[in-house]
């Protein structure tokens, strides 16, 4: 149904969207009221790489945030479990070692997953995502700021 959905939406399914979806839905089906709101919350694994960054997201990955973007992707990239408990854990670790709240990353680390400002938070974005999809968006994200 959710896929039917997508299709409604305009967005164009590809051969691994409907495992993309089923892995994302956990995170976003409380959050909302109808199918199309499921849909919508959803979009975010379905967008094709490299992503388009909103406008007000660009900004978010210059200077210092893109410099914690590009630790965080390195990090990441160490990291074996892809689990949504163990990246929760990893994020506030990292987030206390930059000396910061993570309302100081998470803006910047969503646009860059995104392309845009909505998703379930982070850890479960990066978990609906995947770990190579993950670390492939956040790369690009990165090079867009260069």
């Amino acid at each position: 149904m959710t896929l039917d959905v997508h299709l409604a939406r305009g967005h164009a399914l590809g051969p691994d969207d409907e495992a993309r979806l089923l892995a994302a839905m956990p995170f976003v089906k409380d959050r909302a009221r109808t199918v199309l709101e499921l849909a919508d919350q959803t979009a975010f694994v379905l967008r094709p790489r490299p992503l388009k960054i909103y406008e007000k997201g660009l900004p978010m990955l210059a200077g210092e945030s893109g410099e914690r973007i590009a630790r965080l992707r390195d990090r990441l990239k160490l990291f074996a479990s892809w689990d949504v408990f163990a990246l929760e854990a990893e994020l506030k670790v990292f987030a206390e070692e930059e000396a910061v709240g993570f309302g100081k990353i998470g803006p910047a680390v969503r646009a860059a997953l995104t392309g845009d400002g909505v998703s379930p938070d982070i850890a479960k974005t990066l978990a609906a995502l995947g770990r190579e999809e993950s670390l492939g968006r956040l790369d690009d994200a990165l090079q867009q700021t260069i």
